[in-house]
């Protein structure tokens, strides 16, 4: 009888040594959509993408199609997307806390990734990210410092993608300086407004009512500055941009219309009404972003013609507005 007592006591003493695997939150990786570049570049990115974010040992990755095998969901029914709340609730029921969707394109000469961070329990949008380079051979390390930015993990300067003899990056933190236009060739009076028209401080913002979700997040960050900030006024040019086929009609629209309502339906996803008024205003926006050089949306020109592009939170947009 000692013998097996002995053993018995020996596994008790032990036992606290030992500790079970914490597991690992689940985050569901959908496959990139793929914009002017090769489909097949799109499914590879995709697939460093992943890699990228089981690298950062936080996580469960799961792909498009395990969560297709998982759930049982048809090819026609993935090929919908992932951002609805149905679809982000069905995640959270299968116990997948994070979704990362995005988008790789190609505006002009400029490659951009755009990731998006969704929380299922929630079922909205956490973060979005968007990144630029100027070749194909920077696409890879674009991607992997898009996935690190998206999911807060700081990334060395030496790790975001720069051309042969250009400067090093800034460190995280440092203001670089932006790109700048000249604002008084910004004709406001083709804008939607949003705020006060009095008031001094005036921002102008390229959006498309198609651009979804970083136009739709933005537009929800404005109309929080304006409830802290009552000195500023959004003015909202549409700019449809030829990607978003029902884009041009929408923002002929909506401008015939001058609603920033619509806008927020079409954000929405909602159907809004075909309305003809003959404006050539949506084509004068058109020439205008070309004459800037602003090669998407959305874009936003603040009155001392620094220029940023993709969506910014209420406190990037403040902290902006107070350089």
């Amino acid at each position: 009888m000692k013998e097996p007592l002995l053993i018995f006591l020996a596994f008790l003493f032990f036992l606290p040594t030992f500790s079970f695997a914490k597991e690992l939150p689940k985050v569901a990786v959908w496959d990139l959509m793929s914009g002017d570049i090769k489909e097949a570049y799109a499914q590879d990115l995709t697939l460093i993408l992943a890699s990228e974010v089981s690298k950062l040992g936080k996580y469960e990755v799961y792909s498009q199609a395990n969560v297709r095998t998982l759930a049982g969901w048809t090819e026609e029914r993935m090929k919908l997307g992932c951002t609805n709340t149905q679809c982000l609730t069905a995640l959270g029921q299968m116990d997948i806390a994070k979704l990362i969707s995005g988008r790789i394109g190609k505006i002009g000469n400029r490659y951009s990734v755009s990731l998006n961070l969704f929380d299922t329990e929630k079922a909205r949008s956490e973060r979005m990210i968007s990144e630029f380079c100027r070749s194909e051979d920077e696409l890879i390390e674009l991607v992997q410092v898009a996935a690190r930015k998206l999911l807060g993990v700081e990334v060395a300067p030496s790790a975001i993608p720069q051309k042969e003899g250009a400067k090093t990056p800034d460190p995280p933190g440092s203001a670089r300086e932006p790109r700048r236009v000249e604002f008084s060739k910004i004709p406001l009076k083709n804008a939607l407004v949003m705020g006060d028209s009095n008031s001094p401080l005036k921002i102008a913002v390229f959006t498309d009512p198609e651009c979804l979700p970083y136009c739709a997040s933005l537009h929800q960050e404005m109309k929080k500055v304006l409830q802290v900030r009552k000195d500023v006024t959004f003015y909202i040019l549409l700019y449809p941009l030829p990607s978003h086929k029902d884009a041009y009609w929408k923002s002929r629209s909506i401008l015939c219309n001058r609603s920033v309502k619509m806008l927020e339906d079409a954000f929405a996803g909602k159907q809004i009404a075909k309305i003809e008024c003959g404006t050539k205003e949506i084509d004068e926006n058109l020439e205008l972003a070309r004459d800037l050089g602003l090669e998407g949306t959305p874009a936003i020109v603040f009155p001392d013609g620094r220029v940023y592009l993709g969506s910014q939170s209420a406190r990037q947009l403040i902290g902006l507005i107070n350089k």
